[in-house]
This record gives C-alpha cells, sequence and structure tokens, in this order.
C-alpha cells in the first residue's frame, strides 16, 4: 500500500491509487459516513443512525449538493419522528427541544430555500 493509502478526503478513506491522467489521479476510496449509516441501522441504534445522516446532510451542503443534503436531512426527520412516535408527550417535548433537533429542522429550511435559488439562477 502506498502512503495515499492511510490518508482520509472528508469522509472518504483512501486505499490505493488507481491510476492517473492529464488533470487528475484517480483513487480506490471507502466512504466511512455510508458505513457507519449500515451498521447503526443494522444495529437498531437510532441515535447514531440520527447523527449519520445529519452528518451526511451537512457534509452535501457544504459541497452544494442540495438533493443530497436535503436527502439525508429528510432521512435524519424520520429517524427523529420513529423515535418521537415512542415517548410520551413530556419526553417528546423534551426531545424536540434538543438542539440537534432543532438543527436538523433548520438546516432543512435552509436547504429547501437553496435549492429554490439554485432553480432560479438556472
Amino acid at each position: 500500500m502506498t502512503k495515499m493509502a492511510k490518508k482520509n478526503l472528508s469522509h472518504y478513506k483512501l486505499l490505493k491509487k488507481l491510476g492517473r491522467g492529464g488533470m487528475a489521479t484517480v483513487y480506490e476510496a471507502v466512504d466511512l459516513a455510508s458505513q457507519a449509516q449500515k451498521i447503526t441501522e443494522s444495529c437498531g441504534m437510532k441515535e447514531l443512525l440520527l447523527q449519520a445522516h445529519h452528518y451526511l446532510g451537512k457534509v452535501y451542503y457544504k459541497k452544494k449538493q442540495y438533493s443530497l443534503a436535503q436527502k439525508e436531512l429528510r432521512k435524519a426527520e424520520e429517524v427523529v419522528n420513529k423515535i418521537l412516535s415512542n415517548l410520551g408527550e413530556e419526553l417528546r417535548k423534551i426531545y424536540l427541544a434538543k438542539t440537534e433537533t432543532k438543527e436538523i429542522y433548520k438546516n432543512l429550511k435552509i436547504i429547501k430555500k437553496s435549492k429554490s435559488k439554485q432553480r432560479r439562477k438556472s
């Protein structure tokens, strides 16, 4: 393995160099965030699954991939709704007041606005 195989780029772990062209080098990589998401889904760890979707949504937003960001944040919202469905009224209020829960809803609104701005420019 080369030195590059041990490096990370964003949420990807670079495994090996596949080739090099005039303008770029291509690497085989593993998407660590997606792996974490699959593990948490299989273990039924809703809080971790929520965080994985939220994290991916933020990463896609920073890359201006608004559709993918919205998709991940919608999945995070679905997890929130599953968690809320198992809570009583008082606990629901507390859970909805959590910073991360509020941030998910806030980010969904921001992405919706970003997508409409992007459409208007097209």
